[in-house]
């Protein structure tokens, strides 16, 4: 630079201080700028000071939130003018903004909310299939969304994938390792063009993987990995916005804890009453000991109580994950008539747990700082027990039916009927004993389907074995069947 070393000789002083007076300026002003930035903190949850919160926008909140996991299945986000259909969220502004205001005046902060449930056709792909983009027809739906969230104080938690089996997601796409590169590049450009709205508190990408891993949908290695490299994509193209798995049992969580996730959400129901799943019966801090984990729990999902549901009241639930350790809870659901189960909040006691506590978020650029609090609420008496499940469950093969004839080199649709005096767990299909790839089912109606061999003439004897949650189990009837 000759010509600044020219000044220099002539003239030090004069330009020094003008360049100091210039330094302090920019300083000032940068400083001034970060203050009053209105989106996410780069910092992630895990480097929390407070291990049972979550570290967002500077403070440590309790969030207290609901799922609405979709009004339309598979629908919500694309499905609006651009793409022809009407079912997306921006045609339906009236009856979210209702769900929305309901859950508001009920002290609600958190919406988790499903974005590709069943197959993801919005992530387009190329004539071999690979993941190339997003529809455009997905970005008016977001933005309708978002504009609630401002709307009504609203933080969103986004889910990815409905599971990690082939009926939520392709299962090259996680298998292949071209394929999940393409993947998470065409999810990169969702991150970042939404990487500065505060209102996206995280990204969740799968929805109860590990039942897929445990019911061999999917090889626990590709989940994982591709968990990985979704949230490096994240934590890239939109820092500070958090990312997490709502695995289906609280003994899923070590089955992620080398992904980078920033916080985890595992699952809570009822039926999930004893042994390592229960976490009604113990603390976050047991889980946490017990996985070797830092990063806060939320309950990702959990049923409010029912007239049915004792000992465990509406109350007793909020707060038992309150002063246990817990980071938070999500409620379902917001549209009970939208989901098969029929689970609805009771929005009373919501209402209440909010109006006890001061550290209930998260808020946007709040004035205040967030200070727990604990509201003790009597265990119920006696600490109730739920018996051992000594009952196993039912099962038989619907179709086909024994003897029936089928087409080898064809598919046949195998169908069982299965029930239980708590939950069926699963229903795993056999054919000669031997497992069908790809066919174990954790929802009724109960199917699998099985390619038949090419050779002619044989004869195949299919079972099906149902799993409860005891893990008691009963192997139907065998129906025998031959190939021509």
């Amino acid at each position: 630079m000759p010509k600044y070393k020219k000044r220099k000789k002539s003239s030090p002083f004069p330009i020094l201080q003008i360049g100091i007076v210039i330094l302090l300026a920019i300083v000032v002003v940068f400083t001034i700028y970060l203050a009053s930035k209105p989106t996410q903190s780069s910092t992630h949850a895990a480097t929390s000071a407070v291990p049972n919160r979550i570290l967002w926008q500077g403070n440590n909140w309790y969030v207290h939130g609901a799922n609405m996991p979709w009004y339309n299945w598979g629908c919500d986000f694309g499905c609006n003018a651009i793409s022809g259909k009407s079912g997306g969220v921006s045609t339906n502004m009236s009856t979210l903004s209702t769900a929305l205001a309901q859950a508001h005046n009920a002290g609600i902060h958190v919406i988790r909310w499903w974005v590709f449930p069943g197959t993801p056709w919005q992530i387009t792909t190329d004539a071999s299939g690979n993941p190339n983009g997003i529809n455009a027809a997905v970005y008016p739906d977001f933005d309708a969304a978002l504009q609630l969230a401002q709307q009504y104080d609203m933080y969103y938690d986004f889910v990815l994938f409905c599971g990690a089996s082939s009926s939520c997601v392709p299962s090259t796409w996680l298998t292949d390792t071209t394929q999940r590169g393409d993947l998470v590049q065409a999810l990169g450009t969702l991150f970042t063009h939404y990487a500065s709205n505060a209102r996206i508190l995280s990204w969740e990408i799968y929805n109860e993987p590990d039942f897929d891993i445990w019911n061999n949908k999917i090889d626990q290695a590709s989940v994982v990995q591709t968990a990985t490299a979704i949230t490096q994509s994240i934590h890239t193209n939109s820092p500070g916005t958090l990312v997490t798995i709502g695995t289906g049992f609280a003994d899923g969580i070590p089955m992620f804890t080398g992904v980078g996730l920033d916080y985890y959400s595992p699952h809570w129901y009822d039926y999930m009453s004893s042994g390592n799943y229960c976490m009604i019966c113990n603390t976050a801090a047991y889980y946490q000991a017990k996985y070797n984990i830092t990063q806060p729990i939320v309950i990702g999902e959990f049923p409010t109580a029912t007239s049915t549901s004792t000992p465990y009241s509406s109350t007793y639930r909020y707060n038992y994950w309150y002063n246990n350790g817990y980071a938070g809870e999500w409620a379902w659901s917001l549209f009970p008539s939208r989901t098969s189960d029929g689970i609805a909040i009771d929005m009373a006691a919501a209402t209440t747990f909010a109006s006890q506590h001061a550290d209930i978020g998260p808020l946007l650029n709040s004035s205040f700082t967030p200070t727990p609090t604990s509201i003790q609420v009597s265990s119920p008496t006696p600490l109730p027990t739920v018996p051992s499940d000594t009952i196993p469950p039912t099962v038989s093969i619907t179709s086909p039916t024994s003897g029936t004839t089928v087409i080898r080199g064809g598919t046949v649709l195998i169908s069982a009927l299965a029930s239980d005096n708590i939950a069926v767990a699963r229903v795993n299909f056999l054919v000669n004993g031997s497992l069908v790839s790809g066919c174990s089912d954790t929802t009724a109606p109960y199917n699998c389907s099985w390619h038949v061999p090419s050779p002619k003439g044989r004869t195949y004897t299919l079972t099906a074995q149902a799993y409860d949650s005891a893990n008691l189990s009963t192997t139907s009837s065998k129906v025998t069947v031959t190939a021509k």
